[in-house]
């Protein structure tokens, strides 16, 4: 897996110009799933909880997994807020053991190239933020395992209550489609340099890029999302965007 000559060479020309901004101008972001590594760590999570039955909202459900796609199709929003949810009542602490337990079980982490880039990206002296629909307690669990500690990271995260506990009170804005754009808007002083995404649910992440926005696939393609990775490479196309194709 790695990138492809022309796509290194505008990351590298896109470097060269942000080398020459001040250092707060230097802001990268990107999303999480399908982008930095071909799977869905959120999902990934879920099932490990099911598997384990560690989630205290799991009890009386007979399929849990079939119940959670269902949903996904008519309502998504509700279906990845109810991933974090399922674990009402759990305290912080807990669920913190859940996710190392799972990276350490052998997730499928990062992938090389973008692990490299990121690693670049902090050499350069850039501010890294990763946003994503997925729950910020396991995604920080897997940035800790790779050393990435100095990543900034937006998720789905539930709010807790005044004994630790994780309630069914979901933080806002949400991290899913255009609320990754509101939710890092109100973090950063000035509009990211270079993003990077999969589907349409990056698009205004995307859109916002002033030196470099890339579109970033894996083949073969998840069926599931082929129709939304579809759509943002034809549009990446039509604007001049970068789609970097990693083979697995």
């Amino acid at each position: 897996m790695q990138w492809h000559p022309d796509i290194k060479e505008l990351i590298d020309k896109a470097l060269l110009e942000a080398s020459m901004l001040p250092e707060a101008y230097r802001i990268a972001v990107f999303d999480a799933d399908g982008t930095l590594w071909p799977g869905d760590i959120g999902e990934s999570f879920f099932k490990f909880q099911i598997e384990n039955k560690l989630a205290p909202g799991l009890k009386g459900i007979k399929d849990p997994w079939k119940q959670y796609k269902k949903l996904e199709e008519t309502n998504p929003f509700e279906a990845y807020s109810n991933l974090l949810t399922i674990n009402e009542g759990l305290h912080w602490s807990e669920m913190r053991r859940q996710t190392r337990s799972f990276i350490s079980s052998g997730f499928d982490s990062i992938s090389k190239p973008m692990f490299d880039l990121l690693q670049t990206l902090q050499k350069n002296r850039f501010a890294i933020w990763i946003c994503s629909a997925s729950m910020r307690w396991v995604l920080e669990s897997l940035l800790e395992c790779r050393g990435l500690c100095h990543v900034k990271l937006i998720g789905f995260e539930a709010q807790l209550d005044k004994k630790g506990r994780i309630s069914n009170r979901i933080q806002w804005p949400m991290p899913y489609g255009e609320g990754k754009k509101e939710a890092l808007s109100v973090r950063l002083k000035y509009p990211p340099l270079m993003s990077f995404g999969n589907s349409m649910g990056d698009f205004k992440l995307l859109e916002w890029a002033e030196l470099l926005p890339m579109v970033i696939r894996y083949s073969p393609f998840n069926p599931l999302n082929i129709k939304t990775e579809t759509q943002i490479a034809t549009i990446a196309h039509s604007r001049g965007w970068p789609t970097q194709i990693f083979a697995r």
